[in-house]
């Protein structure tokens, strides 16, 4: 991913737009993976080199692509896509990063709100 593809990816992941692999429980995602992400049930990867395998960082999909059921609450995908280990590291720090400045600045706007005069002036 260049640099553009990979702040929408980190914005939609934050903005609850983008489920991945990482949001099944980790003791789930063997189990649960080929049931949320349907082509990896029926051989999405069968013909891949196990060198390319070994550089998937994680899969991924819009939430807006997901069918109408869902698999014990989790939601089921027809498609999906790969982002490879050195972007998805880059993603997880950003993502970590980008949800510490929301959290921060939720705190920031509640304590203005705290602050502004009950009979503010008008504007």
């Amino acid at each position: 991913m260049d640099d553009a593809d990979l702040v929408k990816f980190v914005l939609g992941v934050c903005d609850d737009k983008i489920f991945t692999l990482h949001h099944i429980r980790e003791s789930q995602r063997e189990q649960m993976a080929p049931m949320v992400f349907m082509p990896l049930a029926l051989g999405a990867f069968t013909g891949w080199h196990p060198a390319e395998l070994e550089d998937i960082g994680s899969i991924w999909a819009y939430y807006s692509e997901a069918g109408p059921r869902s698999i014990n609450g989790l939601p089921m995908f027809m498609t999906f896509r790969v982002i490879v280990k050195s972007d998805w590291k880059k993603a997880c720090i950003a993502i970590d990063r980008e949800n510490a400045r929301r959290k921060a600045s939720v705190g920031t706007i509640l304590d203005d709100l705290n602050e502004a005069p009950s009979d503010p002036a008008p504007v």
